[in-house]
């Protein structure tokens, strides 16, 4: 008897854990792969008519990245994408296209920014090219990936394993990389493609079991425990677990929130190398464009700042307040132009000012992160219980009476 309650459960864990816990990988690794593409994407150079003139003979010329608008689509698979100085075409038949939908803010009309009040709660939409119908004329465009020279026109293509990375936006495209890293990761990641077609054949497979051992009087306990895990697709809505199961989304939001402030703190040291120390007052790296990008260890009230502060920087709220082990001390990232730190020329380079040494915060923010992400699974899985032992309970009963 006990080997066949431990079957029974083995078949539910499959269906309802194994199999969307499968999914759940894979979406995480793909949206993890994307944000970091998109990061390395943000240090190749940007693509200008010069390529044309260095690769006369053609062929492949490097990786590149551009920005610009959709100018047309040639045939089924090429879009022709223009910065108004420079036209690139782009190959897209083997490609994957990033839809990012526009941001709910205004990001010019505030100084300080409070990562809090825009949630990441809608990923991005991620389809096949082959999926899409058609594109408006006009919409703007993010290419990064190898380009060759043909016909004397520079085209993005796809090279071998070598995919093409495709972003089509709306909004600033100084605010593209942010976005794309704020909200690129899954708002659930247990609620995948795999998730419904075997939570429906797990619930089926658990009541066919239910039904056929409650054929044998000896087996009515199993029957009843078979068909106490075949509710598992709806009994975190019942109550009383259905209250756990309101903190275990509150919980698990926050741990989500947490994770990409963790990333987006990290996101202006991507031009340094690993170990490079921050706690110098200045320490600088070459950028693509030839600027030179810096970050600056400054205290109000220093009055032997190295830099004047530039009033369009924008402060990167705390996402961990009283966390911070250099009180008052922020770090500025931005590009150095004789005494003044200055916004760069190329829309990925932030011009940004962080409350505190941003590895230390953001190490904050992921083991705060892992601590909301147990709490939220402790919740989850109380609530189940609660709710499974409650529903064994009454079904036990309804039997005995009948």
């Amino acid at each position: 008897m006990i080997l066949l309650f431990i079957a029974v459960f083995f078949i539910a864990f499959i269906f309802f854990g194994l199999i969307p816990g499968f999914g759940a990988f894979l979406i995480r690794g793909q949206w993890y792969r994307f944000r970091q593409k998109l990061t390395q994407s943000s240090q190749l150079s940007v693509a200008d008519i010069s390529l044309l003139s260095s690769s006369s003979a053609g062929g492949q010329v490097g990786h590149f990245r551009f920005f610009g608008s959709l100018e047309s689509i040639q045939g089924r698979n090429r879009l022709w994408v223009t910065d108004k100085n420079f036209t690139v075409g782009v190959d897209v038949e083997k490609v994957s296209v990033s839809l990012l939908r526009s941001y709910p803010i205004d990001e010019r009309s505030a100084t300080v920014e409070f990562s809090e009040d825009v949630p990441p709660d809608e990923e991005p939409d991620y389809l096949p090219w082959k999926k899409i119908y058609s594109l408006p004329s006009g919409i703007q465009v993010f290419v990064s990936g190898p380009a060759v020279v043909e016909d004397g026109q520079l085209i993005f293509r796809p090279h071998e394993k070598d995919s093409l990375l495709l972003i089509i936006y709306d909004g600033a495209r100084e605010s593209l990389l942010k976005r794309c890293i704020w909200s690129a990761r899954q708002k659930n990641e247990y609620y995948n493609p795999f998730t419904t077609v075997s939570l429906i054949l797990g619930a089926l497979v658990l009541l066919l079991i239910a039904f056929l051992s409650a054929l044998n009087q000896e087996l009515v306990s199993f029957s009843l425990f078979s068909l106490t895990l075949a509710t598992f697709p709806v009994v975190y809505l019942f109550p009383p677990g259905v209250f756990l199961y309101f903190l275990y989304r509150f919980f698990w939001k926050r741990s989500r929130l947490l994770r990409s402030q963790r990333d987006l703190l990290l996101l202006p040291l991507r031009y340094f190398p690993p170990e490079t120390d921050l706690a110098a007052e200045c320490t600088s790296a070459p950028l693509r464009n030839g600027e030179e990008y810096v970050a600056v260890r400054w205290q109000p009230g220093n009055e032997r700042a190295l830099f004047a502060l530039n009033p369009q920087m924008r402060i990167r709220g705390n996402p961990l307040p009283g966390r911070s082990d250099e009180e008052g001390v922020y770090y500025i990232f931005g590009v150095r132009d004789g005494k003044e730190i200055q916004t760069s020329t190329d829309p990925m380079v932030e011009l940004v000012c962080l409350p505190g040494n941003p590895r230390r915060l953001a190490d904050a923010c992921a083991r705060k992160s892992r601590e909301l992400g147990l709490v939220s699974a402790v919740c989850i899985f109380s609530g189940l219980l609660v709710n499974f032992t409650l529903i064994y309970l009454i079904l036990l009963f309804t039997a005995r009476i009948i």
